[in-house]
């Protein structure tokens, strides 16, 4: 067996052990306990959720065409989001590749170059994820822990070492800076013999875009908290943050296993571990519902997101106006 073959059996072994520790979270559900403690159903908490995360999909693709033209990589907006939200299909193929090609393949379309985009996109996901860490920490740093589950442990471990926790969060930040962040990674381009990235963004942007993302988390932070909300109402709203941050964290987690489809089962199983431990729920299968429940529900504005710019995008006056000419198709190449 040759070596691609043998990196496509892993990760579909990858993604049939994922369904089969779904599929076994399923079974173990105590239906008739879990019947008992769940509260009364109130869908209008799930289309405020559905509202919420429909904004933060266009807020975090807004996001995105900030740092391509920060970057240089010039872009109307509704084509921009078409873009983003197009090539987020490709966190469902292990591997995440596509994600970064399909973005790149589409704006050279538009006559942005591939490494401007690439480029983009690498930074984007380093914003997310420390932005997400970041709100993680500090949202429940505050909490006292239920030490008894897996998931009080780790944040009694993080309460404790909080300066520790500081001083990493401080070195992502400084991580930023393009003399520390192009270094790093062009060195890792170079060693897989592949082309540097352009040093186009600033210190300065990168802290705002930083900021912005802390930003995108907490707007879906309060999707979440309404997908609790329908079948807990006794939740309060002061739990927002540490809700937003428990949020951040999973999503954060789940999209750093590449070789899992959209991390499905890893974001819900952090957040089934994670939801107990600071008493915001109790019964141990009913944070992972939940989490089922907030990936069908921040599933649903991306589809709907989708068809909606794709309409806007795809009339006659639109493309005529948008359509790069063969000159800069022919730049973006190079």
């Amino acid at each position: 067996m040759d070596k691609a073959t043998l990196k496509v059996v892993i990760k579909w072994l990858v993604v049939l052990l994922v369904c089969g520790y779904v599929a076994w979270q399923f079974i173990m559900i105590d239906w008739a306990k879990l019947q008992s403690e769940w509260g009364a159903f109130e869908p209008l908490y799930l289309v405020a959720a559905f509202l919420v995360f429909f904004m933060g999909l266009f807020y975090l693709g807004l996001g995105w065409h900030i740092i391509l033209w920060k970057m240089g990589g010039k872009l109307p907006y509704r084509r921009g989001i078409y873009i983003w939200i197009a090539s987020q299909l490709g966190r469902f193929v292990p591997g995440k590749v596509v994600l970064v090609l399909g973005r790149a393949y589409m704006c050279e379309k538009e006559g942005i170059r591939k490494r401007v985009t690439s480029a983009s996109v690498i930074y984007e996901m380093a914003f997310l994820t420390l932005a997400a860490f970041i709100l993680f920490f500090f949202s429940t740093v505050f909490v006292e822990p239920d030490t008894s589950l897996d998931g009080g442990k780790l944040l009694a471990y993080l309460r404790a070492n909080w300066a520790l926790v500081c001083v990493a969060i401080l070195v992502g930040i400084a991580g930023l800076h393009p003399k520390v962040f192009y270094t790093c990674v062009n060195l890792m381009l170079r060693a897989i013999k592949k082309e540097a990235l352009p040093h186009d963004l600033r210190f300065r942007d990168s802290l705002f875009i930083l900021a912005y993302y802390i930003g995108f988390w907490m707007i879906v932070g309060f999707g979440f908290f309404f997908v609790i909300k329908s079948v807990d109402n006794t939740v309060p709203i002061a739990r927002v943050v540490t809700i937003a941050g428990i949020y951040a964290s999973s999503c954060t987690i789940g999209f750093l296993m590449i070789f899992v489809p959209d991390g499905m089962g890893i974001r819900e199983g952090a957040i089934k571990n994670l939801l107990p431990a600071t008493g915001i729920v109790t019964f141990a299968s009913y944070p992972f519902l939940i989490g089922l429940m907030v990936r069908v529900v921040s599933l649903a504005p991306e589809v709907a997101g989708f068809l909606l710019v794709r309409a806007l995008t795809d009339t006659k006056k639109y493309k005529d106006a948008h359509t790069p000419t063969d000159s800069e198709e022919a730049e973006a190449r190079q």
